[in-house]
């Protein structure tokens, strides 16, 4: 049911209203333990957020999101803006880095296009098409993220699409 409604493989965009309600109890257990794990979840993503921030700090025209004084974020996907967006999501996912554009705004959607909008400078859609995000699983090794890290600076090395 994950897949419901989305007609990208790679874009987050669905033509249609899904639904996905569905939990049996296996489901339910295996919720349960994951929360048991949040706090090392938690702890997991902040290291891998300052990892990034300090590795791709400075590299070609990327930016970061801010965190507003007294917000505690939970770094849960590590996103970062860039104007050269599409050609470095083909550059990371080319060299076997999965690396996706952040989510298409809702407005765009097929089954929202006529419904109301209101704005007065989109920036969703700006955010839509400049950010990327780069792998961030509770998972991934320090050789991971330097992987990922390296392929983003082989981007803005020249080494690509980049020029």
């Amino acid at each position: 049911l994950s897949t419901q409604a989305k007609v990208s493989t790679e874009d987050y965009i669905h033509d249609e209203t899904g639904y996905n309600y569905r939990l049996v109890n296996v489901l339910a257990a295996i919720g349960v333990a994951q929360m048991e794990q949040f706090s090392s979840f938690l702890e997991s993503k902040k290291t891998m957020d300052d990892f990034y921030r300090r590795h791709l700090a400075g590299v070609g025209d990327i930016s970061f999101q801010t965190v507003t004084a007294g917000v505690d974020s939970n770094c849960w996907l590590f996103t970062f803006a860039t104007d050269r967006m599409r050609p470095i999501l083909r550059h990371l996912n080319k060299s076997g880095v999965q690396s996706r554009p952040f989510w298409m705004p809702m407005n765009q959607l097929a089954m929202y296009q006529n419904a109301l909008y209101v704005s007065d400078s989109d920036q969703s859609a700006k955010i839509y098409g400049r950010c990327v995000s780069i792998p961030s699983s509770v998972g991934l090794t320090e050789a991971d993220m330097a992987a990922v890290v390296a392929v983003v600076q082989d981007f803005y090395a020249g080494s690509s699409e980049s020029a």
